[in-house]
């Protein structure tokens, strides 16, 4: 493991007298530094303030950059010789079950390929292993493909593995070859050269920006061969593929560059996403995950996706049952975790598909997923806060609370944005409920999401949950911005925003919103501000109007305000009228749900330019 950047000693030094450097070209490219001494040192002190050490660190190695909206909804992979109509069948099932998704990632098995046992060519690799070459026997048409593909509002990233070059049998072999100069007749591969500007510029101008063409929205850099470039010394090649990948697509398209791949070191949080390889199929594996993700916010590598389910067995356990208990508890933390990634390896008993699970288990997964889709406002705000501050989504518990020592001993535990706490379930149920043990941090009051309880801050207590329950608690008083059920795609704005107000004296949140996929959102963006106050029992609640702008803004929203843990009110008024009572929700008057202790007011067509004042008076104490 190499040195972070967060320590309790309260100071970081960081040494980058041996770090290479970029020229002045168009399209910046590394350099060695001068055979000559040189002192290149980063000195921090912070104490214990670690959100502003991420901050400053930001000013000088650069942001994290914010990621299409779409990157938080729900990615399908798996390691498979998917067919085109086999994807397409996947999908249907999909929109059969109601089951939101975004991404579609297709592994290597998109070009051609051949055995995994196949004897390693002198670059150490698998024959095909390396391959930009249609596997038309899978997908024949690849165009057609990404058009349907569009038609369904899906990403689709495809995996490369670059090591082995550009061999004889490509179909861009004669193509690169004449750009390069290179000598056909030897039948060779033209090697991999990844610090050669012109075979870089020519990997991308022959090869993949005529796939990038047909339709794919970014790449998966699999990078798993030698580490350092064999020209250049001490560059990395899987920092370098991440720059020059990252940097290409920032160049060559209006799109916010993307691409997702493996930690290349200090500095990597400038091209998200990563991922964290193979995941054993363990319950241990599940145990430590929560741990390893918050602390790669240390780093700024808060954009980190994980093998959800687990990736494959341990070999020498001789256990090849999948456990459904497991995988559900694996989703549950997976839809509270920076990206929602479902993968597996070539094993067809590893069943990661939600429709073959029984009731109890499909519930709790579909549930889970619903739950991150309905999310997706909040975390995409906390995601522009990432960019603000480099303070990411997921992380650990001390950088709320970082002079109370339970904020390291509980190091599983998390904040998931400002204002949500999450427990990770981490092992079996007992007796049909999983027993947790929760530090809820003093200050506040916590809401528990799915009992309904709010609980005493300032206290470690050991709560019970069924397998559709989940250790999450609100901070009390938060106002949490939520997209309704009937999002299935994040391509889009919807025009729908729920406003979920927690039992709490006071509140309020900023909603963040931008067009979700272009390069313009660091000055083109609104925010929505929503404040919650509750006082002598009289609760008044404000959406604030509009600031900001960006193109394709909706102007008017269909507003649902939510008040979580809430009495039966007395009444309830919008803009100073009084609103009727319905038994039955619906667009116009407002309600009460008994059973959750939930109020519900809508009001359709608000004009975002304009404030909304919502005040409702409780029942009279008895």
């Amino acid at each position: 493991m190499e040195d972070g950047i967060l320590s309790r000693d309260g100071w970081t030094l960081i040494d980058d007298s041996s770090g290479l450097l970029f020229d002045n070209s168009d399209f910046s490219w590394v350099k060695e530094r001068e055979n000559r001494p040189v002192q290149d040192w980063y000195f921090m002190a912070y104490g214990s303030d670690y959100k502003a050490a991420l901050k400053d660190f930001t000013l000088f190695a650069g942001k994290v950059p914010l990621p299409p909206r779409f990157v938080f909804g729900y990615w399908w992979s798996r390691y498979w010789a998917y067919s085109d109509n086999e994807m397409r069948d996947v999908v249907s099932q999909f929109e059969k079950f109601n089951i939101p998704l975004d991404v579609l990632v297709v592994d290597m098995d998109w070009h051609e390929t051949d055995s995994l046992f196949a004897k390693p060519d002198k670059w150490g690799q698998r024959k095909h292993w390396t391959g930009y070459t249609w596997e038309k026997r899978l997908f024949p048409d690849p165009d057609q493909f990404f058009d349907w593909a569009k038609s369904k509002h899906l990403k689709t990233t495809l995996n490369l593995h670059p090591a082995s070059g550009i061999a004889p049998f490509e179909s861009q072999y004669k193509d690169f070859a004449k750009r390069m100069n290179f000598d056909i007749s030897t039948h060779e591969n033209i090697p991999w050269q990844g610090s050669n500007k012109k075979f870089m510029s020519t990997l991308f101008d022959v090869v993949l920006h005529p796939i990038e063409q047909q339709g794919v929205d970014f790449w998966w850099l699999d990078w798993q061969q030698w580490v350092f470039d064999k020209d250049i010394e001490k560059l990395n090649n899987t920092w370098w593929l991440n720059y020059t990948f990252f940097e290409d697509m920032k160049r060559n398209t209006d799109k916010r560059p993307l691409i997702y791949h493996r930690w290349g070191g200090l500095g990597n949080h400038r091209y998200q996403i990563g991922f964290s390889g193979d995941a054993y199929i363990t319950w241990n594996t599940l145990e430590y995950q929560p741990y390893f993700t918050n602390t790669a916010s240390n780093v700024l590598y808060g954009y980190w996706s994980h093998d959800i389910g687990g990736h494959k067995f341990i070999e020498d356990d001789n256990v090849y049952q999948f456990d459904p208990e497991m995988y559900v508890r694996w989703v549950q933390y997976g839809a509270l975790s920076p990206i929602l990634r479902t993968h597996s390896n070539k094993d067809p008993s590893l069943v990661k598909e939600i429709w073959r699970y029984r009731d109890e288990y499909f519930d709790a997964l579909y549930n889970a997923v619903r739950l991150r889709y309905q999310l997706v406002p909040y975390i995409y705000t906390m995601a522009r806060e990432t960019y603000e501050t480099g303070v990411s989504l997921c992380r650990p518990m001390y950088y709320d609370y970082p002079e109370d020592e339970r904020a390291y001993t509980y190091s599983r535990q998390y904040m998931f944005g400002d204002n949500i706490l999450v427990a990770p379930i981490g092992a079996p149920m007992e007796n049909g409920v999983s027993d947790v043990k929760v530090w809820l941090p003093a200050g506040n009051d916590w809401y528990e999401w799915h009992t309904g309880t709010l609980l005493k801050g300032g206290q470690e207590l050991i709560r019970q949950f069924s397998i559709e329950e989940y250790p999450i608690y609100v901070k009390a008083g938060a106002v949490i911005p939520m997209y309704g059920k009937e999002v299935n795609s994040l391509d889009d704005n919807p025009k729908k925003q729920i406003i979920g107000i927690f039992p709490g004296a006071v509140g309020e949140f900023s909603i963040y919103e931008d067009a979700g996929n272009d390069q313009r959102y660091a000055a083109e963006y609104a925010t929505t501000r929503v404040t919650s106050q509750l006082e002598n029992r009289i609760q008044r609640i404000k959406i604030a109007p509009r600031e900001g702008h960006y193109r394709g803004m909706n102007h008017s929203k269909d507003y649902l305000v939510r008040l979580y843990g809430a009495e039966m009110p007395r009444s309830v008024s919008l803009n100073g009228m009084k609103v009727n009572y319905t038994v039955l929700p619906n667009s116009s008057e407002w309600s009460y749900c008994g059973k959750e202790f939930m109020v519900s007011i809508p009001i359709s067509n608000a004009d975002c330019n304009k404030s909304v004042s919502y005040t409702h008076l409780t029942l009279p104490t008895t």
